[in-house]
């Protein structure tokens, strides 16, 4: 989920729904999202229930340097296995995933 590109009405819905989510513990695994600004910061933190100033870049500094870790790790250690499931799409699913191809 990017915090930048919640553009779409879809992504907006994802990210709202991601954000309401109730668990005793949230942890999160990103492809490093798009944090040129303590407001993209402050986004991404909501998602964890943690609020982070969007004016403040030393609130958003902290939140990095105490939640966000960077790890490069080698892919040929890690098996994989490759599975097909087949799937039927309903008509209105198909449309709506059509539409977003586009």
């Amino acid at each position: 989920l990017s915090s930048k590109n919640c553009g779409s009405s879809n992504e907006g819905l994802a990210f709202s729904a991601i954000r309401h989510l109730h668990a005793p513990r949230r942890w999160g695994l990103t492809a490093t999202p798009k944090l040129e600004s303590a407001q993209d910061v402050s986004r991404i933190a909501e998602v964890l229930q943690i609020f982070v100033d969007p004016q403040s870049n030393a609130e958003a500094q902290s939140f990095l340097d105490h939640f966000v870790r960077s790890n490069s790790w080698e892919t040929s250690s890690i098996p994989m296995e490759e599975h097909t499931v087949q799937v039927t799409l309903t008509a209105r699913e198909r449309a709506l995933y059509m539409s977003e191809r586009q």
